[in-house]
């Protein structure tokens, strides 16, 4: 795995790549399991990220999550999205740009021999989540999808989010209608054909509830296998252990070779 690797402090054991991707590149991390492959794998994608240096892709690595794929025996993967980490190019709220990057980290992590390429899953939080569901209807070879706390209808998201969003939506993406379907998961969702958990607080004020519960019922009316679950009195941070759980059980259920789970289709979670 040392093409195009880089030495970077604060990896560790991680390599960190730049990958191609048009005319941008895209910074990658990945972490193998120990053992012979190849191995079940997830790639991350963070959300957005407030902090003066935005550390992009090593976001998922210093919350833990590459730690608990790889015990659980997956390769760990992230991405920075353009405007993030060392990506280049701006941000564009989830857009093109944005999910071409995710692409081209899927197509990475395809080629790796210790990567068993029909057992891809994709997780994205926040910002990582819309992008998510939009490459899913464009990725349909995916082996499971985790879909935490996204605003899947990017219009009415628009209209319905906390005020200081709104100058991030306007000058990344704009409001133009071929800016609201290109971000806007709900109008494919039957493209969506990957096994999906959606988790949502009821109470977010960033991201609309009634998306996640939109989206759970027209995958569920196009039969793809989806779990709803919905954590009451939870805002656009629900309890993390209680997603990680969550998650964790979901993809067992569609990454483990023996196992190939049939899931709830809803579920309300604790306050």
């Amino acid at each position: 795995m040392s093409e195009a690797a880089i030495d970077q402090p604060g990896t560790g054991d991680i390599d960190r790549m730049m990958l191609p991707c048009g005319d941008a590149v895209i910074e990658f991390f990945v972490k193998p399991p120990s053992g012979p492959g190849p191995h079940p794998a997830v790639l991350f994608v963070h959300g957005h990220q407030t902090e003066l240096v935005r550390p992009g892709g090593r976001w998922p690595i210093t919350r833990g999550y590459f730690d608990r794929a790889v015990t659980a025996g997956y390769v760990a993967a992230s991405i920075s999205m353009p405007g993030y980490g060392f990506t280049s190019g701006p941000p564009d709220f989830c857009g093109p740009r944005t999910q071409d990057a995710v692409r081209a980290g899927l197509a990475k992590l395809r080629s790796l021999s210790c990567v068993d390429p029909s057992k891809i899953a994709l997780w994205g939080r926040s910002r990582g989540a819309v992008t998510a569901a939009m490459v899913a209807t464009m990725e349909p070879d995916l082996c499971a999808v985790a879909l935490l706390c996204g605003a899947y209808d990017f219009r009415d998201a628009y209209r319905k989010t906390q005020p200081g969003i709104v100058p991030y939506i306007e000058r990344e993406a704009g409001t133009s209608e071929e800016a609201h379907r290109a971000r806007s998961p709900l109008l494919f969702a039957d493209l969506i054909k990957a096994p999906t958990i959606i988790v949502h607080g009821d109470r977010d004020d960033v991201c609309p509830p009634e998306h996640a519960s939109e989206l759970h019922r027209r995958l569920l009316a196009n039969g793809t296998p989806v779990k709803l679950v919905m954590y009451a009195g939870a805002d656009h941070w629900p309890p993390e252990d209680l997603i990680n759980a969550e998650v964790d059980r979901f993809f067992a259920g569609w990454l483990r070779p023996t196992q190939t789970g049939p899931v709830a289709a809803s579920e309300r979670g604790p306050a």
